[in-house]
């Protein structure tokens, strides 16, 4: 079956929320005491109930793995090309999606914590300088203004490539190779 991303996505969402359904059921009827009547014997009974939910939970995982397979195939030759500063990036979604959620938080974590540090060791050493003058003075072993001006791009390209995401997933197609009966 042929769809958008943004459908795959959708229906792997949907998936999700009916799987959560279903293991409630499970639970609610997966055990009675002996004593107590079935209150689903007319209709086949708990048994039946758990094992049909159980069956359709295996199903919609199955379709679920099928969809995920689907767009990760799609996104492994559909390509996206971003500007950062003066050069031009261009991986395969599978590529940006893995540098979105490995790389760029590292990144950015790593130039917030270098510009962080800096910071307050300066404001430290300012401390310092006030109680104790004739102290030497602060070296700074990176230049702050290039820590910034990288941070400031990733975020940039992240936020880029985020909308650009949003557009192909709109726009791209995934083929289906499984679809569970409704």
């Amino acid at each position: 079956m042929r769809m958008t991303l943004t459908e795959a996505l959708g229906k792997i969402k949907t998936i999700d929320a009916r799987i959560e359904k279903k293991k409630q059921t499970v639970m609610e009827h997966l055990l009675r005491p002996a004593a107590l009547v079935d209150p689903l014997a007319a209709s086949g009974g708990q048994e039946l109930l758990v094992q049909g939910e159980l069956q359709a939970i295996k199903d919609l995982l199955e379709y679920k793995l099928a969809l995920k397979t689907a767009i990760n195939q799609a996104n492994q030759v559909e390509y996206l090309t971003i500007m950062a500063g003066p050069e031009t990036i261009t991986m395969s979604i599978a590529e940006w999606l893995m540098w979105k959620r490995y790389i760029a938080p590292i990144r950015i974590d790593l130039l917030n914590n270098l510009l962080r540090k800096i910071s307050n060791q300066r404001d430290e050493f300012v401390r310092r300088m006030a109680a104790q003058p004739g102290q030497q003075s602060l070296i700074v072993n990176v230049d702050e203004a290039k820590l910034a001006q990288q941070l400031e791009l990733v975020v940039q390209v992240f936020g880029e490539m985020d909308g650009q995401l949003s557009l192909r997933n709109s726009t791209a197609f995934c083929d289906v190779e499984y679809q569970v009966v409704e």
